[in-house]
């Protein structure tokens, strides 16, 4: 893929995929300025069904997005994962999960993604393609001995830090942006944040950014793009306390996410077991910083927007 080399700007790069073969067309604009989204057809209207932690299909029409949602569970790590039942029934395609176009894994920290089943999705969607950062693709080419008989579903841009990238995948149209995930001194991880738009509704999915740096979202030129709907982590809006009993507002995550996000709906996940009563506590405070937060809780909850 190529390289691009600037921190202070972002590109938006057009690629055409088709698997198995990539027809790539380059042109360099600014990232900011990129209505990367307005190319997408508006013919029904979004639905959004929760998987668990930061999973989520987007349906709209023939699209669909699933989105971190391929997770396995972990004994140390007490993160919500599909039931056993529904993890199969996504590797295997079965309805509503046939004919995913896209999926999305925005970094590679177990409760996002699990090498062995992302594999065995693709290996069973063969249409289907992943869109994702190096360090995942190499998690997979690692773990997986069958990867070579899916790595020409894998795309794979290759983003330096405030840099975006616009993708054309399977008749989706994405803007990926690559954001820090902690502070530099913790969770050095690559991370991809997506922007799309489904039935007429411009959405942000970036379960991995926490704030650190809000200049990311300020040069993306976020807030400037309408965004419908931002799918983000609960941290912030909520800041954990020791063993979560004293979590209070996060006034400054609040405050950045309705100046330089400024979506019309912050979605809270990544909402981890411990946190839960916590976070159905401080709700109704959260939703008069930002009316309309929604948190979806219960496994294949739906919503339609």
């Amino acid at each position: 893929m190529t390289n691009l080399h600037s921190n202070r700007s972002s590109f938006s790069l057009l690629i055409s995929f088709a698997v198995p073969a990539i027809f790539a067309v380059i042109c360099a604009t600014s990232g900011a300025q990129a209505a990367a989204t307005n190319t997408m057809p508006q013919s029904s209207d979004l639905s959004v069904t929760y998987i668990a932690h930061c999973g989520f299909l987007f349906v709209s029409g023939d699209q669909k997005i699933l989105t971190d949602a391929l997770i396995e569970p972990s004994k140390e790590w007490p993160y919500t994962t599909p039931s056993p039942d529904l993890l199969k029934k996504m590797e295997r395609g079965e309805p509503p999960f046939d004919h995913i176009n896209v999926v999305l894994i925005s970094h590679n920290h177990i409760d996002h993604h699990s090498p062995a089943s992302s594999v065995r999705f693709l290996l069973n969607n063969p249409k289907t393609v992943l869109v994702t950062t190096p360090e995942v693709r190499w998690q997979m080419e690692h773990d997986s001995p069958e990867f070579k008989k899916i790595q020409s579903q894998v795309v794979v841009p290759d983003l330096e830090w405030k840099q975006s990238v616009t993708l054309e995948v399977n008749g989706v149209t994405l803007e990926l942006a690559r954001l820090k995930h902690g502070d530099d001194g913790q969770w050095r991880s690559i991370v991809y944040a997506a922007l799309f738009e489904m039935g007429g509704k411009k959405v942000l999915f970036a379960p991995a950014t926490l704030g650190y740096f809000p200049e990311e979202y300020t040069t993306l030129g976020y807030a400037r793009r309408g965004i419908d709907l931002a799918f983000l982590n609960f941290t912030l809006a909520i800041q954990p306390g020791p063993g979560w009993s004293a979590a209070t507002l996060n006034a400054a995550g609040i405050q950045t996410v309705r100046n330089l996000i400024a979506p019309k709906v912050m979605v809270l996940m990544h909402v981890e077991e411990p946190a839960e009563a916590s976070v159905e506590k401080l709700l109704p405070e959260v939703e008069k910083q930002l009316p309309g937060t929604i948190w979806f809780q219960h496994e294949l909850e739906s919503r339609t927007f």
